[in-house]
């Protein structure tokens, strides 16, 4: 919500520099992009925002969801959006370029408007002269493109799964948790049986094929790439197949993310070996504690 936490920024910022460090290190066109990870469902997790208030308790701004697994592509906001823009002008009109930003949000968080509309709407607007690139993968030209990876995924479950589980084995030997659970023989694509607009289901190995977990469905791995031929946007990545589509997609010579986000690929060699590409470097986002003038002083 309104960008969420400050590292938002810290992150597209950190993505902007290095494309032009490598840019001018290699004197070749390098190009920073900034995915928005519209097929996560998990809306409650970013449904809010905190906002400092010096020796304030911090102000908390919210929207309602419902737990549906209904990706974020395919929310809208609430009216009530008006009424947390009206709690946060309260806390930020009066402070440098409060006014200004508030436009911003407020041109972009309106009732009725897309979750990532509004999230890469602000976005662009702030990097507008740096050459951020927004992709959203939910976009229908672009569904078509992600069939042969979901494809593959549907395909080799069962290798991949094991090559995962090994990965997992290994890292736990040397003392190192997987940050991502893996299921056996299980498809690391979801499947939205109602079409793109509806609910996701994981996906369980099942005699015959795979069962939707949470409605005991079942469809043979024929009846899901009939599903991926005719509507390929009925499938989503989850978090470890989307730096796949990522990288089929584009030449990516870096990955730029928070420490979460970065823990994934301790368990991605198989799964970049499996799917045939390099994986890419990976780059911590820049770090920064802002720090007040009075406490800098004492």
């Amino acid at each position: 919500l309104f960008l969420g936490p400050l590292y938002t920024l810290y992150k597209a910022a950190s993505a902007i520099r290095l494309a032009r460090h490598l840019a001018e290190t290699w004197g070749s066109p390098v190009v920073p992009v900034f995915w928005l990870q519209t097929e996560d469902h998990d809306a409650a997790e970013i449904a809010s925002c905190h906002i400092a208030r010096g020796g304030e308790e911090p102000l908390t701004l919210s929207i309602a969801v419902e737990n549906d697994g209904v990706s974020v592509a395919h929310r809208v906001l609430p009216n009530s959006i008006v009424s947390e823009l009206s709690k946060l002008a309260e806390a930020i009109a009066r402070l440098p370029h409060g006014e200004e930003h508030l436009a911003c949000l407020a041109a972009h968080y309106r009732p009725g408007a897309g979750w990532g509309q509004a999230f890469a709407g602000v976005l662009a607007t702030l990097f507008a002269e740096e050459g951020l690139v927004l992709l959203d993968p939910r976009d229908p030209v672009l569904a078509p493109l992600a069939a042969p990876v979901h494809r593959r995924a549907l395909t080799e479950a069962v290798p991949i799964a094991r090559a995962l589980a090994a990965r997992v084995s290994a890292l736990a030997a040397s003392g190192v948790r997987a940050t991502v659970h893996v299921r056996e023989n299980a498809p690391l694509s979801f499947f939205h049986p109602s079409g793109p607009e509806g609910p996701r289901y994981r996906l369980a190995a099942a005699d015959g094929g795979f069962v939707e977990v949470g409605t005991r469905r079942t469809h043979t791995i024929d009846e899901l790439l009939g599903w991926l031929d005719t509507r390929p946007a009925a499938f989503s990545t989850s978090a470890l197949l989307r730096p796949i589509l990522q990288d089929t997609w584009l030449p990516t010579v870096a990955y730029v993310g928070g420490p979460g986000e970065l823990a994934y690929f301790a368990q991605m060699d198989p799964l970049y070996a499996a799917f045939d590409i390099p994986m890419p470097l990976i780059v911590p986002r820049t770090h920064l504690r802002l720090v007040d003038e009075t406490t800098r002083r004492t």
